[in-house]
């Protein structure tokens, strides 16, 4: 209230004072919320706001995961020539969700995207510094005093997930191909 003009805190004033106060307070409610999703044997008590989207508005909804964008901005070239391709791969079913419009916008956000996001280029000076640069700003071989960094001893965290999400693939595969084998073999 100190800082309340003092026309407001009139008798009279009351009730717009009361609209302006209740205005500034966030309205939250207190939800009981699983710890697992799917599990509701154990809950929790959150007294937080959470969106409240129905089912519907969020299947309109688009957009890309973190390794999704990751894995856009690193085959920006080939994607930049076959937009409508990439989109289609990662939208797969879905896609008769949105109208031609949609589409169409979502696939000028996945330019606009490519065109304003990029990813940085780890190198480290001779301090031992690492810096993220932007490839415009990577100096070339005659600047000694910032070497690359090696995958091995640096990488991106989502260039690791995306590395880990492809070996799991590799590996699933691997072990499908496996068990196929052996039941060739038992069966003959």
């Amino acid at each position: 209230k100190d800082f309340t003009a003092p026309r407001l805190l009139e008798k009279e004033n009351e009730t717009e004072l009361e609209k302006v106060e209740s205005a500034r307070k966030v309205r939250r409610e207190r939800l009981k919320m699983p710890l697992m999703d799917g599990d509701n044997t154990f809950t929790t008590t959150r007294n937080t706001n959470f969106s409240k989207l129905s089912t519907q508005e969020e299947a309109k909804d688009f957009g890309l995961t973190n390794i999704q964008l990751y894995q856009l901005l690193m085959g920006k070239e080939t994607h930049e020539k076959d937009l409508k391709t990439y989109y289609q791969s990662v939208v797969g079913e879905d896609s008769s969700n949105w109208s031609d419009d949609d589409q169409g916008k979502h696939q000028r956000l996945l330019k606009e995207a490519m065109g304003a996001i990029e990813i940085p280029v780890l190198r480290q000076d001779s301090d031992g510094t690492f810096y993220g640069l932007y490839q415009k700003d990577v100096p070339g071989p005659e600047v000694m005093s910032i070497q690359p960094i090696p995958d091995t001893k640096v990488r991106l965290v989502l260039q690791d997930l995306a590395l880990r999400e492809e070996r799991s693939e590799e590996v699933a595969a691997a072990k499908l191909e496996r068990r196929r084998e052996l039941r060739k073999e038992i069966r003959s």
